[in-house]
């Protein structure tokens, strides 16, 4: 298991969610976690604190932590939707090659 970003928490966290995503591909797993990786170096919320980790045969692991669940929620989908994106464009890149 390897960190793509983990600093030190100051946050005092009252709500936390960790998604595990599994992606049939290991090599998916790594693109999609350097992808999100500006995302994870500076957060656009100072309510929550996001660590991802990338497991073997492609799993990444989203830990999320918030102030509440208000943050909780916003920074999950927030997530959630860019790694949707970056793999329907990795599909459609995929599908377009002959």
């Amino acid at each position: 298991m390897s960190d793509i970003l983990s600093g030190a928490s100051s946050l005092k966290a009252k709500a936390e969610a960790e998604i595990e995503i599994d992606f049939s591909i290991q090599r998916i797993g790594h693109i999609v976690a350097e992808a999100i990786r500006p995302e994870l170096e500076k957060s656009p919320s100072d309510r929550t604190e996001v660590k991802l980790t990338i497991e073997s045969e492609g799993k990444i692991v989203l830990h999320i932590s918030g102030l509440d669940t208000s943050a909780l929620r916003a920074a999950l989908n927030s997530y959630l939707r860019w790694i949707s994106a970056i793999t329907k464009t990795l599909n459609v890149l995929e599908n377009s090659m002959p």
